[in-house]
């Protein structure tokens, strides 16, 4: 069972929940953002098959993800856990050297990685402009470099704390209001 903390305005919105439930720490601001740390890799894989049920729970059947995070952070660990929640069977790894993944469940997960990519002209190279067009998930690892070409739906920043926490900050875009709710990091 879930126990929260919630502060209110004046007017009665919710400014901030805490949450504690089965080890994972979350803080969510109103709906449109949410904060969860996890302590193993597990945990995080965890976050990333949550996100998928969101998708396929809401009927999303096209959607942008951009993962941000240093070197090692837990990007494709979320993607991995995506990958999951939709109900891949394929070993997600990486796609630094070759771009592009893709996975199959019940739908298509389009996993890109832009580490290599110097130039934003490259983007229309490796393709990643018109999979983005297609009914699926794109996971883009360091989707920051493309924030100002490509309207992104749901923005994941990876802190790592140590050599297992991780602190993930979840930004929401409209395709997801309505979809989170306090249920959402129990």
């Amino acid at each position: 069972m879930a126990t929260f903390l919630v502060y209110m305005n004046a007017q009665g919105d919710n400014l901030l929940k805490l949450s504690k439930n089965n080890g994972i720490y979350g803080i969510i601001l109103s709906m449109k953002e949410a904060t969860v740390k996890t302590k193993s890799e597990e945990e995080t894989i965890k976050v990333g098959k949550k996100i998928a049920g969101l998708i396929l729970n809401n009927n999303i059947d096209k959607i942008v993800i951009s993962l941000i995070g240093e070197l090692g952070a837990g990007k494709t660990v979320i993607a991995k856990g995506i990958a999951e929640g939709i109900g891949c069977t394929d070993s997600v790894e990486s796609p630094t050297f070759t771009f592009l993944h893709i996975h199959k469940g019940k739908l298509p997960l389009y996993h890109f990685d832009l580490y290599r990519v110097n130039d934003i002209n490259d983007i229309d190279e490796i393709g990643m402009l018109e999979y983005i067009e297609k009914i699926g998930i794109t996971v883009i690892e360091w989707g920051d470099k493309i924030k100002d070409l490509v309207e992104i739906d749901l923005i994941i920043k990876i802190n790592k704390v140590d050599e297992n926490e991780r602190e993930i900050n979840l930004i929401f875009s409209e395709t997801f209001r309505g979809a989170i709710d306090e249920d959402f990091i129990n």
